[in-house]
């Protein structure tokens, strides 16, 4: 395994932790701002910025793995 890869993957994992916290916090931001939702009957909600935020932070983390992956068996 290569450094690049390594690195790479390092950077895939950071990038889905952090994904994975804020997709709590764009939940967590929309619960107390909607009253509907604590009744039961919404069916969808408006994106906030945690959103955006945990979006691209998963899609940079697949792309850091494919880079990973590309570079595992090359020398660099």
């Amino acid at each position: 395994m290569r450094r690049t890869s390594v690195k790479a993957f390092l950077i895939s994992l950071a990038l889905l932790i952090v994904g994975v916290a804020c997709m709590s916090a764009a939940e967590s931001h929309y619960m107390p701002s909607n009253p509907i939702r604590r009744i039961g009957g919404d069916f969808g909600r408006a994106w906030n910025h945690w959103d955006y935020v945990w979006t691209a932070s998963i899609l940079l983390s697949a792309a850091f793995a494919v880079v990973g992956f590309m570079f595992l068996n090359k020398d660099d």
